[in-house]
């Protein structure tokens, strides 16, 4: 049995070496391990693919700092012995240990698929959980991108610099469909690093990455190498959205969250999980593209959700005498199997039997693919989908909708966030921009917003969900979060709720123990 997972972890360490996975964490899913290949070095100029024609360009030497320029940026020369410290010696100040505080502890129930197995750590000082993860700096006012599982549930953020300065941190927003999760330095940051993101489309396959992050929870900003094993990886049962890529530089447990780096020092995806018969580095890693990453995190900073585009149609890869009975020139698209009446696809004029070949430009020859660059375009936005039906190019415009029954990823707002740690319970102050993003607009102008429940808390038992917003207690209104957080701090015996969440009020008894 292979297993995936994503990790958080505090090991201890023995005598001959590390302890064994017992205390491996996995927060919303799965471990997260990889291993190390040596590759070859910049040894004798730019690199020609073998067989390639004389008059095809070849690939420049990476640009990076060099101890002969005092640091700064400048071509390596051929043989330089120094790219892969450079590489590291940089990247390596943009990212960051991440441990978190997770409240009442949860039971463990490991759940398996085919191929992977989830399990979830436990580390039970007086009644709190604690995990290790890693983030990376992509932003110099201290925004950090990290996994979903990484923070999931977590009461208190501690976030360590490479420099050793340490700070609270706050979730943005986080997206559990990819795992992908946008934190925020608190407090004056100074001068942060911060490590650019690549466009991870142009990832080559075979190309020399590096995988930094906190491995074990306790071995900070650990380097290891290895190359792109492949692109466009789906259909692997982590997340909804996938389209990672795989490496076998080593990503151990800790590592979740953290960077991979190409030898431009730019980072090229966030690491997330492994397969792995034995929970450890096996040489199989996920690493969720930058592109991905940098678009889930826009629309989270941006709009304060994920609000994901949807065309409403059933879809399939094609196999090769598919490609042949479609007549696409021998080009593999995504073919359409149907469309769903009424929507966005069906009023573009979308129909049965198209097969696409690009959205926007870009290419469509997985399904997978076709899925991820709908949903990260967004609901309202049109798109330009390039189609070959029955044998003949055409180009259709599409407006997206948002999907049926998808879920929102709510932004918190902290800067007036509340919190009761004994029922498991975080409150935000609710504005009209909140409002409208939760469709409560029409219906409520008060109250405090739910922003954090805690797993295994009072709260979470009681079924209040991130989202919900209290309009009363006790039958009495509560204007602002700092009103509902006093009446529950002060609470000696069981209370009513007055929930709003969408466009339907209930009842929540919470049960003081």
């Amino acid at each position: 049995m292979q297993a995936i997972a994503t990790s958080r972890t505090q090991p201890t360490l023995l005598a001959g070496g590390l302890a064994a996975m017992a205390t491996i964490v996995v927060a919303a899913g799965l471990i997260v391990a990889t291993n190390a290949a040596m590759m070859p070095t910049w040894a004798s100029g730019p690199a020609v693919a073998p067989n390639s024609p004389a008059t095809q360009p070849t690939a420049q030497p990476p640009t990076v700092p060099s101890p002969r320029t005092n640091g700064q940026l400048a071509p390596l020369a051929a043989g330089d012995p120094y790219v892969y410290s450079n590489v590291a010696e940089r990247a390596v100040k943009s990212v960051v240990s991440i441990t978190t505080r997770i409240g009442r502890p949860a039971s463990a129930h490991p759940s398996q698929g085919p191929w992977w197995r989830r399990f979830e750590y436990r580390q039970i000082p007086r009644g709190a959980r604690r995990g290790a993860g890693s983030g990376v700096i992509v932003r110099k006012d201290g925004v950090v991108l990290t996994n979903n599982h990484v923070i999931k549930g977590a009461g208190t953020i501690k976030v360590q610099l490479a420099d050793n300065r340490t700070f609270d941190a706050e979730v943005i927003g986080s997206d559990p469909q990819t795992d992908i999760a946008v934190l925020k330095l608190k407090g004056t940051v100074g001068k942060l690093h911060v490590l650019p993101l690549a466009d991870s489309d142009k990832v080559r396959l075979g190309e020399i990455v590096l995988a930094i992050g906190n491995s074990f929870g306790r071995l900070h900003h650990t380097v290891t190498m290895g190359i792109v094993s492949a692109k466009g990886r789906g259909n692997v049962g982590i997340v909804d959205y996938e389209d990672f890529i795989q490496t076998d530089a080593a990503i151990n447990p800790g590592n979740s969250g953290g960077a991979l780096v190409n030898m431009r020092g730019q980072l090229i995806g966030i690491n997330t999980a492994i397969a792995s018969r034995s929970g450890g580095s096996q040489g199989v890693g996920f690493t969720i593209p930058a592109n991905m990453a940098r678009d889930v995190m826009q629309s989270i900073l941006s709009n304060g959700s994920v609000d994901r585009g949807w065309l409403g149609v059933v879809i399939q890869d094609m196999t090769d005498p598919m490609v042949k009975a479609f007549a696409t020139g021998g080009r593999r698209g995504v073919l359409i199997g149907d469309v769903k009446a009424g929507s966005p696809a069906h009023r573009g004029g979308i129909k049965r039997g198209d097969v696409v070949l690009r959205v926007d430009g870009k290419k469509t020859d997985r399904s997978t693919r076709l899925r991820n660059i709908v949903g990260l375009r967004g609901a309202g936005r049109t798109v330009a989908l390039d189609l070959v039906r029955r044998g003949k190019p055409i180009t259709v415009k599409v407006k997206l909708g948002s999907a049926p029954g998808q879920k929102r990823v709510v932004r918190r707002k902290t800067r007036s966030h509340v919190g009761n740690a004994r029922l498991g319970l975080g409150l935000s102050e609710l504005d009209r921009d909140l409002a409208r993003r939760l469709g409560v607009s029409g219906q409520v102008r008060e109250g405090a917003i739910i922003s954090e429940v805690q797993p295994g808390s009072i709260a979470q038992s009681a079924g209040l969900r991130v989202g919900d917003v209290v309009i009363a207690i006790n039958r009495k209104p509560v204007p602002t979060a700092k009103q509902a957080a006093a009446r529950i701090d002060a609470a000696r015996a069981d209370l009513l709720l007055t929930v709003r969440r969408g466009d339907h009020t209930r009842f929540v008894m919470l049960r003081i123990r």
